[in-house]
């Protein structure tokens, strides 16, 4: 539950900035940040750790690395990665 929480945030957060609007942090949402940066899984620290890097950056960055219209776009494969898929 707690991954969707932070995974939920993150989206929210990012949306808002890119459209430019100036974003507060709820102490709520504050204290699952910290209490997720300190847990014992490795894939809730990252997503707190993704999160934090995330508020303190540009909204121009934000909106490159969390675009709010292509995320239905297909991904292309490079060819030349194509050997990772050997396995």
């Amino acid at each position: 539950m707690k991954a969707y929480a932070i995974s939920a945030l993150m989206k929210i957060y990012a949306f808002e900035v890119a459209a430019g609007r100036k974003v507060d942090m709820l102490p709520e949402c504050q204290s699952l940040i910290e209490e997720l940066l300190a847990s014992h899984s490795t894939d809730l620290q990252q997503r707190a750790y993704e999160l934090q890097a995330l508020i303190g950056l540009d909204a121009q960055i934000v909106e490159t690395i969390m675009p709010r219209d292509e995320s239905c776009e297909d991904i292309e494969v490079i060819a030349a990665n194509s050997g990772i898929f050997s396995y």
